[in-house]
């Protein structure tokens, strides 16, 4: 029973979560960017320096400034979401939370980490349902699975509408009051190789993860 213990430690109802101090996130964010770069949709010269602290105190009134649901394509592993996140963080000093894929959260301690974060299992029931319930930002990849699990065929920076999820996705986003910003985001993919496709399931050969190597260092553009 220890394994089913810790993986409830600490998990919190969706609704309950609270953006993590600015002192925290904007030293994350800055740090992570400067390590991998990216050229955002913001390409003005505004100072992105802004009064993080202010935001700070204006987060938990769920504005509809707050209600917006990032869609776009999503890279094998999910690589390249931070940087989503921290550009927007250091713009709007709003800490967007993820519909994450759920195998992230059968990996003790990594899935306590994202939690803090704000990552959601989308695999929970009415689980995006009950985010929108707490009025933050939300980025979600409408492929879900096929995308974070890319095989070599597949195209880099393609996108499917196939998320089984997606019309009680859409359902929620109308009925709270969520507007849509889509993105898209190229870059991370170059950075590996798949070199082949690992079946794990000895049942249903058709579930493989990639197994990549990096293979160059490339800035990302959102």
């Amino acid at each position: 029973h220890i394994y089913p213990t810790i993986m409830q430690w600490g998990t919190k109802p969706i609704q309950n979560w609270n953006q993590p101090h600015w002192i925290i996130l904007s030293p994350i964010a800055r740090i992570y960017l400067f390590w991998f770069p990216s050229n955002s949709i913001w390409n003005d010269e505004q100072d992105s320096t802004k009064s993080l602290e202010e935001d700070q105190n204006t987060l938990d009134s769920k504005s509809d400034e707050s209600k917006l649901i990032y869609i776009g394509n999503q890279q094998v592993f999910g690589l390249g979401t931070l940087s989503i996140i921290c550009s927007v963080y250091l713009k709007t000093g709003k800490w967007i939370r993820v519909m994450a894929e759920p195998s992230n959260f059968s990996i003790p301690i990594w899935k306590h980490v994202i939690e803090y974060f704000g990552a959601i299992d989308r695999s929970r029931p009415d689980a995006f349902n009950q985010v929108c319930e707490s009025g933050h930002p939300i980025l979600f990849y409408p492929s879900g699975s096929k995308e974070f699990y890319k095989s070599s065929i597949d195209s880099k920076y393609g996108i499917d509408f196939k998320e089984k999820h997606l019309f009680s996705v859409i359902h929620a986003m109308q009925y709270h009051g969520y507007s849509t910003i889509p993105f898209g985001m190229v870059g991370a993919s170059d950075m590996v190789k798949i070199l082949f496709n690992f079946p794990y399931n000895p049942k249903d050969f058709t579930k493989t993860i990639p197994i990549i190597m990096p293979i160059s260092y490339q800035k990302q553009y959102l």
